[in-house]
């Protein structure tokens, strides 16, 4: 069994009654193998897991180092993010 699978497999035992919201990585690393578990969780019949797609989220200077994001960009992915997670509640 691959890592992600293990993550996967680990964070739903742990928490079965839980909504597992995935994002993706705001710098794309490992996206599809994220997203791939998140659609072999759905079709096994787990309907409480989401994947969100944060492509375009953040804009080049919204970041300190390349990688980790600034005020601006904590704002912009606050801002998409809240109204996805205040829908599930």
């Amino acid at each position: 069994m691959h890592e992600n699978q293990l993550t996967t497999v680990f964070v739903r035992t742990a928490y079965p009654q839980a909504t597992i919201v995935a994002l993706r990585p705001l710098v794309g690393a490992f996206a599809v193998e994220i997203e791939a578990q998140v659609e072999a969780r759905k079709a096994a019949g787990d309907a409480k897991v989401l994947y969100v797609n944060t492509e375009g989220w953040t804009s080049a200077g919204d970041d300190t180092d390349g990688l980790h994001p600034n005020v601006v960009g904590s704002t912009a992915i606050r801002d998409r993010l809240v109204p996805i997670l205040q829908a599930l509640l």
